[in-house]
């Protein structure tokens, strides 16, 4: 994702409630970089992200989207994935995901969180540290703002676009790999 944390601006993002950029809020800081997105709501609400694809895609490929939310008591649902944050959590990074089925041709991937209340007065969401990467398990996050680790490469098929990549090392086998965030 080109802008994965809200670190630069609010840019391949949407939102049916109130979509804001901040630094901290009631104290609660960002998972990774500087800054997050909160989002306010009445009972329920949806984020919208985008991701760019490196190459136009096949047709049938896994392709899965994660992100870390946190605030009050809610169900978060990602592509028919459901997932319930308890009142006793509130403070605390959920990483959530879905998996998607690329269709023929795509360029881009665009993906949906939808947020519902479980208690009366959840007025708002924090998202945070979204990643779209091939497969069906979210490896660990490739944080676009660690510029020690994570290199920016432009996207092969959209040039305005960054994706982002981080070499890892298996951890019993030795091995090195590349890890995307797209």
């Amino acid at each position: 994702m080109s802008n994965p944390g809200f670190d630069e601006n609010t840019t391949d993002w949407s939102s049916t409630g109130t979509l804001t950029r901040v630094t901290t809020d009631a104290s609660l800081g960002p998972l990774f970089g500087t800054h997050f997105g909160k989002v306010a709501y009445t009972t329920t609400t949806a984020i919208t992200g985008v991701a760019y694809l490196p190459y136009v895609a096949e047709g049938g490929e896994d392709f899965i989207v994660s992100a870390y939310v946190r605030g009050p008591a809610a169900t978060y649902t990602i592509n028919g994935t459901a997932y319930t944050v308890p009142s006793t959590d509130t403070a605390v990074w959920h990483r959530i995901s879905g998996v998607y089925s690329l269709t023929a041709g795509a360029t881009s991937l665009s993906w949906t969180i939808s947020v519902a209340a479980t208690v009366a007065g959840a007025t708002y969401f924090h998202i945070d540290s979204a990643q779209a990467e091939y497969g069906r398990i979210p490896h660990r996050y490739v944080d676009a703002a660690d510029g020690t680790n994570t290199t920016a490469l432009a996207n092969p098929i959209n040039s305005a676009k960054n994706m982002y990549a981080i070499q890892g090392e298996s951890t019993y086998s030795g091995k090195s790999n590349f890890l995307y965030n797209y």
